[in-house]
């Protein structure tokens, strides 16, 4: 009835029935109020509820005690599976399950006896990269569609297309595509009569409001060049992420756009799941920008804020010739503007602010893409860096409105806000179509310890549930038949013996006679549900073999290969560990997009350092702030950066030796962090330097993407902020005569040296002390990730990270002390500097961990490979007990 394999099945779910009634026992020995007994025993009850084995009406220390066997047995996942209907029968089930076709949540299972919570239980469905999930017909009907009717195209280019027999008609595909055209086109024709038939809002202004007051500042980024851009990037992303992803499932809510692709692309099926997939994600992001643009417009005409630069545009004709602070004017009566109504109009809309609700709705919506559709990408670093690079072009565009003085602070912020909310409602519409029918909804709590793919590589399966926190136990693996249990089929002309009843396995019904000849039936498949009969002994026997002329020979034990960490090489460490020696091609491939990375992020700091001017800030000429001398830096940035290579290459080196000898074995067993870097020096170098050379490598190369992030953030600030140094009055060398209290612009500087005025508007944040703590802070935390165990300079590992520290302490503060920065500039430019090399090299570098499961998550399973086993390749197929087969079980 429930498809077990053998006897341990039953003899490991009784073994936990019973500390579970031991448990319940105990806890009824004491009083009602006893603060033991209300605190385990309501944690023993949830965990029971939780996985569906007690009801809720049920919930009494009692009714544990009337637990039965088939009350776990239940709840398995194979059982759970055949009442769902994913499979034909119990045995089905199991083999759907072992050979991975069945997920829970978001977390794919392959263990048979895997115990289904009752928040999971609606989430069982296939895996989705199975070829049995979305509707795809199984090898008979694909082999008679070829042969026969063709209703099917070629179903090798795509295994995750929602095939559908009964496709749409011609007229449903019409009437579809009409409806969706008429969406899009409603959307636009109401954002442009929006824009250039309805006036805003006529509000009335102060005459001696010093917020728009402002002079009228160039566009950083004019929209003819943010809207094609930003556009275009968004398209582009969605061309090559669904070029990279193969999954389909989310177009199963649009059939009449399957069907539409297929007749244009009727000879390649992956040509025609391409199209759609690429149709359906443009449609839903022009719908969301043409909701969000909409919505901006009518924010803006129902406000009719006045922009920054209000009051110069205005150039109002008060009465008497005099402004009253205390009067109210009319902009329509007082201004008399010297540019056109529609400019003039235009200076009346400042809330919210349509470049930062544009500009920050495409990166949200290529943030969100990317992780939903391109989240298994093998180079996650250059996603993540493509991501960052369109969250720091969405911030920068939304921040140069504020610089140009064209929108309020509150107008950014504001747009900002509506541009990520329409992008996130966009990517949720997303995800609700692609999870219909699927049950995907979130990935399975199971407690920090829990890997995110629920496997196991050997054939004894762990029940999954907890009893109180009360034990953790470690199971064993043996692929070796039972010697007792009977795999052949039995002689019908030779009498068999009658087995031992079973109350789980077997029914008495089900039972042959000792007369009879039929094949006994070790798990029947009964119409009604068991009725368990009382077992007299308590530990049950094996069953006989029927036929005792065809004993099987037992398959003799596999002999353990040789331990890796005895003889540390690049491909045996290689082989120990989870990612297994990269192909030739692949790891090529992986260390192309890592050094693209770093080519990026180089180029994005060249072009913006070089390229975009920085902003045009207004200045006082008695500002006392930037009246200092013009004096030399005591540390040119040129010196910085020699002395932070030369620094990190020796540290790094340093503390990579130290790690290869004279680290014990169990540090080396380790996991490396750069697998794949690995894998690729291990077929050029001698395995004895290969991991070093590896580490080397792997650290300078975190190190140089640590800089390079710290130096976006660093640039983009110094462009957009355009803060004027101290000595900015000594390089701008006004041309005229200063007035205290009014407001000059750049244009009124004659400066001698061009170079040396432009960088005096690049103050915030502090590029010096950014670089080096950003230098300073990485090797410092790398020291103390990689130098976590004894070694012959452990007690100046403390000493050099404090001496690293301040090194990059003093660099920030010499700027202050040159006249070269103020002192905000040099908080900021070391809290950037901070945060990028702490993050990164925590990121990269961390020490393992050990694994552990939450007190109140029993369905978490842990596995913990010994270097041993998985040298074995995990022991897959068999092979002998011992620790070697073994897992960590913890419930």
């Amino acid at each position: 009835m429930y498809g077990l394999k053998n006897k341990r099945e039953v003899w490991r779910v009784k073994y936990t029935l019973a500390k579970i009634r031991k448990a319940a026992r105990e806890l009824l020995t004491l009083e009602e109020k006893d603060p033991r007994r209300l605190f385990e025993g309501n944690a023993l009850l949830r965990r029971l509820v939780r996985i569906g084995v007690l009801q809720e009406d049920k919930m009494k220390l009692d009714y544990v005690l009337g637990l039965k066997i088939e009350d776990f047995l239940e709840r398995r996942l194979q059982t759970q599976v055949l009442k769902l209907g994913l499979a034909k029968s119990i045995h089905h089930a199991r083999v759907l399950i072992r050979q991975r076709h069945i997920r829970v949540r978001r977390q794919m299972v392959n263990v048979p006896s895997f115990m289904v919570r009752l928040d999971s239980q609606k989430h069982i469905d296939f895996s989705l990269k199975s070829p049995l999930g979305g509707g795809r017909p199984g090898r008979v009907k694909r082999k008679n569609a070829r042969e026969g009717t063709k209703e099917i195209f070629g179903t090798t280019e795509l295994q995750q297309m929602p095939l559908d027999l009964t496709a749409p008609s011609s007229g449903r595909i019409a009437f579809s595509a009409c409806l969706h055209g008429l969406v899009l086109f409603g959307l636009c024709t109401a954002m442009s009569l929006m824009h250039v038939l309805v006036p805003p809002f006529s509000r009335l202004f102060f005459c001696d409001d010093q917020s728009i007051r402002y002079p009228v500042g160039r566009c950083s980024v004019p929209y003819y060049i943010c809207a094609p851009v930003g556009v275009l990037t968004a398209w582009l992303t969605i061309a090559v992420a669904e070029w990279r992803c193969r999954d389909r499932r989310h177009l199963r809510s649009a059939p009449a756009l399957v069907a539409f692709a297929r007749r244009l692309f009727a000879t390649s099926e992956f040509a025609a799941s391409y199209f759609a997939a690429i149709l359906y994600a443009v449609y839903y992001f022009c719908v969301g920008l043409a909701g969000c643009d909409f919505l901006m417009g009518m924010a803006k005409n129902a406000f009719g804020r006045h922009r920054p630069f209000f009051y110069t545009v205005c150039r109002p004709e008060l009465p008497g010739g005099f402004c009253n602070a205390s009067v109210a004017y009319d902009a329509a009566v007082v201004c008399r503007p010297a540019v056109s109504a529609r400019e003039f109009q235009d200076a009346q809309r400042s809330f919210p602010s349509g470049h930062a609700s544009f500009s920050l709705y495409c990166a949200t919506f290529v943030l969100l893409y990317l992780q939903r559709r391109a989240g298994r990408c093998r180079s996650a670093l250059l996603r993540r860096t493509f991501q960052f690079l369109a969250a720091v072009a969405g911030l920068y565009v939304a921040y140069s409105r504020v610089s140009d003085y064209k929108h309020h602070w509150s107008d950014v912020l504001a747009g900002g806000l509506l541009g990520d909310g329409c992008g996130l409602g966009v990517e949720g519409k997303q995800d609700e179509a692609r999870e219909t029918g699927s049950g995907d909804e979130g990935k399975e709590d199971a407690g920090p310890g829990a890997s995110p793919e629920i496997s196991s590589s050997s054939e004894a399966e762990t029940d999954t549930f907890g009893t109180s926190g009360l034990h953790v136990r470690k199971f064993h693996s043996n692929s070796q038949p039972s010697p007792g249990v009977n795999t052949t089929n039995s002689n019908p002309n030779s009498p068999a013996p009658a087995p031992k009843p079973n109350p789980v396995l077997q029914q008495p019904s089900s039972l042959p006679s000792p007369n009879s000849t039929a094949k006994p039936n070790l798990n029947p498949v009964p119409k009604s549900d068991p009725v368990p009969i009382p077992n007299p002994n308590p530990n049950p026997a094996r069953i006989p073999n029927p036929n005792p002329a065809k004993v099987p020979k037992p398959i003799p034990a596999r002999k353990p290969k040789p331990d890796p960490v005895a003889s540390p090489g690049p491909r045996q460490n290689l082989r120990a560990h989870p990612g297994r020696m990269e192909p030739r091609a692949s790891a090529i491939l992986a260390g192309v997009g890592h050094l693209l990375v770093l080519l990026m992020l180089g180029a994005a700091c060249l072009i913006v350092h070089f390229a975009v001017k920085p902003f045009q800030r207004g200045f006082y000429c008695d500002d006392e702030s930037i009246g200092y001398p013009l004096k030399e830096g005591t540390v040119p940035f040129s010196t910085c950066i020699g002395v932070g290579v030369v620094l990190g290459l020796f540290v790094v080196v340093t503390v990579e030796c130290l790690r290869h000898w004279h680290a014990p074995e169990r540090v080396k067993s380790e996991r490396p962090a750069h697998p794949t870097l690995l894998s690729v020096v291990g077929r050029i170098l001698p395995e004895k330097f290969a991991p070093l050379f590896a580490a080397i490598t792997a650290g300078l190369y975190q190190l140089a993407f640590a800089c390079l992030a710290n130096e976006i953030f660093t640039v983009v600030g110094k462009m957009g902020f355009g803060r004027q140094r101290p000595h900015f009055l000594e390089a701008c060398q006004l041309n005229t005569t200063c007035v205290r209290g009014k407001l000059y612009t750049p244009d009124f500087c004659r400066p001698p040296d061009s170079g040396k005025f432009t960088n005096a508007m690049k103050s915030f944040p502090s590029g010096h002390s950014s670089f080096s703590m950003a230098v300073c802070v990485y090797l410092a935390v790398y020291m103390q990730a990689r130098l976590a165990f004894r070694h012959p300079l452990h007690s100046l590992k403390n000493l050099a990270q404090v001496a690293l520290v301040l090194v990059g302490s003093s660099v920030a503060m010499s700027r202050v002390s040159d006249y070269k920065h103020h002192w905000s500039d040099i908080l900021a430019g070391g809290l950037i500097g901070t945060v990028c090399g702490a993050l990164l090299a925590a990121k990269f570098f961390s020490p393992l961990a050990p694994a552990r499961a939450l007190a109140d998550a029993p369905a978490a399973v842990v596995y913990s490979e010994s270097p041993s086993r998985a040298a074995d390749g995990g022991n897959r197929g068999g092979g002998g007990g011992g620790r070697s087969g073994g897992h960590d079980f913890v419930a």
